[in-house]
């Protein structure tokens, strides 16, 4: 489902939760004031930062974060305050949904990840270090063991489910090229939840109901989003989703439908099965070879010259299948398996050998093989634009985008590797049954850098009102406006700061106020002392309007 249009700001407008009562702005002492907040802005890229994504550019510029070093930030006042206002939202979806905060170690030991054969499939991004004892330990990029392990130990009966646990925190991740700022980096702040189910059919449901929560969390932040089916990767599970912005900065490929809103991730998306007018002749295919180590074969995969493979697809239907790395003898293969996409279907047996021969180096696999080989048809490529969609037939698009959330329907992958199951009552009969989980994630400091990027223009950031750093900033033009605007100030009931540098020129304020990106920007001038009335700035669409003392006071808020 493509989510293309604006939803209204719930959070920003309204009375402040309890708990984002800690980011107001009139707490003791009164508004805040800019010359007591540490704001380091440039106009200057900054010296540490080696990305030129325009995000990672305005953020640093802004002085909302500082790179430490590659993939690793710091975050300023600002920076921290955007970051808490989305922790806000998050935190309260998720405990209206029933879900209790945790916090769980980073430091773990290998001996849970080496169970589930994660310490071995995730490859060179899983941190591992050494302690004193050289012991081996790794630094937390999710969860899903550890937490597996706590419920098992609390829960032995189905009475105590379902359990919903969520946590924000600290997560690590060892890029080989750590780049887009906060996009893709090696430290980085995540929500994470995991749900324990007695059943599938429960565990279906509480997915269900949790991705409407996140589709209620990004809807409270207020910038179109899309939702797409998803492959599970190495998290595993049998269904998964991803909520996505659509940016050219992002790294992956949405394919969709203007018609009926199919949207999926390229690596699973499915076009228009073909009619019989677009089979295509042999000519128009070609083979790759690919293996399948588990059981010592060979696959064969015939596609169309025009498609490019889908690798994904492939270790679906085939088992796992890679393409082929080894170079050993044909004949010490077990056995050969033929696959043909959809497209290539129609292909007389004929054909097929002589596809199949080109691709062994022009030996015929029945001078290896006695028995002939097993062929079998699928879907084996990527979708593309102007492919039939698969629900409507109208032609797909694509969109290239940001990925900020990832939902998972686990299903007993972890608990049955780890021996975590709980006892039911099934036909009057005691039995121990695995936990049915879920996984969900909402990367925290990915989506602040993912709405920089979405949401900037030529004079800097644009920050949607429910997660700006302060929602308006009033900006004195003179030294003897500061009371004036300490006044107004006060009588906000959202988020405000003023603007009281004396060291800037008015200009230079105003320029500030723009790259920072507050919605909403009052300026106290000239009007004010001959009519009591301001002006109004609407950072979104660059709208200004005159608005008096009395106005204001009616309407605290203006709606931008």
């Amino acid at each position: 489902m493509l989510r293309l249009s604006h939803r209204k700001w719930l959070s920003s407008r309204s009375a402040p939760s309890i708990v984002n009562s800690r980011l107001l702005s009139g707490r003791r002492g009164g508004p805040a004031l800019l010359s007591k907040i540490y704001l380091p802005i440039t106009r200057a890229p900054h010296r540490k930062q080696d990305d030129s994504l325009r995000s990672a550019q305005l953020l640093q510029q802004a002085g909302f974060i500082r790179q430490s070093s590659a993939g690793i930030f710091s975050f300023l006042p600002f920076g921290q305050r955007v970051i808490e206002k989305l922790e806000d939202i998050v935190e309260e979806e998720m405990l209206a949904i029933g879900a209790g905060k945790i916090a769980l170690p980073n430091l773990l030991p290998p001996t849970l990840w080496q169970k589930t054969g994660r310490w071995q499939s995730t490859g060179a991004e899983l941190w591992r270090l050494q302690d004193r004892r050289r012991a081996q330990m790794l630094l937390a990029p999710t969860h899903e063991e550890e937490i597996t392990a706590l419920v098992n130990n609390d829960i032995v009966s189905e009475k105590a489910l379902p359990a919903r646990l969520f946590q924000i925190g600290r997560k690590f991740r060892d890029e080989a090229r750590p780049r887009g700022g906060l996009l893709r980096c090696r430290e980085f702040l995540m929500k994470d939840l995991y749900t324990f189910d007695a059943s599938k059919e429960l565990a279906r449901a509480t997915y269900e109901e949790v991705k409407a929560a996140y589709c209620r969390i990004f809807d409270r932040i207020g910038v179109p989003y899309s939702v797409a089916q998803a492959d599970t990767g190495n998290i595993g599970g049998t269904a998964s989703h991803e909520f996505h912005y659509v940016s050219s900065a992002g790294e992956d490929t949405l394919i969709s439908c203007p018609q009926c809103n199919y949207t999926a991730n390229a690596e699973l998306a499915i076009a228009a099965a073909p009619t019989a007018a677009e089979a295509l002749d042999a000519e128009d295919c070609s083979a790759t070879l690919a293996e399948l180590p588990a059981h010592n074969q060979l696959v064969v995969v015939i596609t169309p010259l025009h498609a490019q493979l889908n690798h994904v697809k492939l270790a679906k239907v085939a088992d796992g299948a890679k393409l082929m790395a080894s170079g050993k003898a044909l004949d010490a293969w077990d056995g050969i398996q033929i696959l043909l996409d959809r497209q290539c279907a129609s292909l007389d047996p004929d054909s097929v050998m002589e596809l199949v021969t080109a691709a062994l180096h022009g030996v015929s696999p029945s001078t290896i093989w006695s028995t002939p080989p097993a062929c079998a048809v699928h879907d084996l490529v990527f979708a593309k634009a102007g492919d039939g969609c698969s629900v409507c037939k109208t032609g797909l698009e694509t969109h290239t985008s940001i990925e900020i959330g990832h939902t998972f329907l686990l299903g007993d992958k972890y608990s049955a590797a780890l021996g975590a199951t709980f006892a039911r009552t099934k036909q009057d009969e005691q039995m121990q049954s695995p936990f049915e989980m879920g996984c969900y994630g909402i990367g925290i400091t990915r989506l602040l850098g993912a709405i920089a990027e979405v949401w900037s223009d030529d004079n800097g950031l644009v920050w949607p009102p429910s997660i700006a750093p302060y929602e308006t900033c009033v900006l004195p033009v003179k030294l003897s406006h500061k009371a004036a605007a300490v006044a107004l100030a006060s009588s906000r009931v959202h988020n405000t700061v003023i603007d009281d540098r004396t060291h800037l020129s008015f200009g230079s304020r105003m320029r500030d106020a723009e790259l920072v990106g507050y919605p909403e920007i009052i300026v106290i001038g000239q009007r004010w002392d001959v009519e009591q009335k301001v002006e109004v700035h609407t950072r979104r669409n660059g709208a200004k309007k005159i608005v008096s003392k009395a106005e204001l006071g009616r309407d605290p808020s203006p709606k931008l």
